[in-house]
């Protein structure tokens, strides 16, 4: 296949959330901060007993034993602050209110610099859909939301990436086949492999310059969002 056929073929671009559309370390650790504040105002027997590295712990050890978890994150934290609110004596009624507090916090992203200007490209020419292995809703964020046709989390198919799951279920929503669909983000093996075995064209977002260490190639490599139009004009 010439590459302006495999360009005219994409109908659908795909973008993984956290490390890919913005730098989501940060954006974590201010919701957990933002959740400690709450409860040091409102509860503050469980801050005074379980520091947020407690709390993470405890949260490694519930994906040690349930494994399923990884693909509904916001179960785990779920689960995770009904433990702590047990502990210390609190009613069960704080947790939804606290997991609230957590996921408003959450979704207070800052998109890397190249993020809005390539979706502002993109989006008149691609229908652009998000699929994240976390709890991010990009249309909670007020300045990506308009961009994205359908966003998918793990939790909403029950299976995380690389599961088939939820590339499938893109292709469902946008109506197209596989091979129409590129998707693009940071992760080897849950991004890249995934939506190769998925049978997507698949670009690795490589924003950290790593060297590429799997044995499948990706159909590109970028380090910038910026570098997009290009890969695709000259072809996957």
């Amino acid at each position: 296949m010439q590459p302006d056929s495999i360009y005219m073929s994409i109908r659908v671009i795909c973008f993984d959330l956290d490390d890919t559309l913005w730098p989501v370390d940060s954006v974590i650790r201010h919701a957990e901060n933002a959740l400690r504040q709450w409860f040091y105002r409102y509860y503050p027997r469980i801050p005074q007993n379980f520091s947020i590295s407690d709390m993470q712990a405890m949260r490694q050890e519930l994906l040690r034993e349930q494994p399923e978890l990884y693909a509904n994150l916001h179960e785990l934290r779920r689960i995770n602050i009904k433990q702590v609110v047990n502990a210390v004596g609190y009613d069960e009624a704080i947790i939804e209110p606290a997991l609230d507090i957590f996921d408003n916090a959450r979704h207070k992203v800052k998109p890397y610099h190249d993020v809005i200007p390539a979706l502002e490209r993109l989006y008149k020419n691609y229908t652009l859909c998000a699929l994240t292995n976390g709890t991010a809703d990009v249309k909670r964020i007020d300045k990506l939301a308009r961009f994205f046709t359908v966003s998918l989390r793990a939790g909403d198919v029950g299976h995380a990436k690389p599961h088939p799951a939820l590339f499938e279920t893109a292709c469902q929503r946008c109506e197209v086949e596989p091979e129409q669909v590129l998707h693009i983000g940071d992760h080897v093996d849950s991004d890249v492999l995934g939506a190769l075995q998925a049978g997507m064209h698949a670009i690795w977002m490589n924003r950290k310059k790593q060297d590429w260490n799997a044995e499948h190639q990706p159909h590109a490599i970028i380090h910038s969002l910026e570098e997009l139009d290009n890969v695709l004009k000259q072809g996957l």
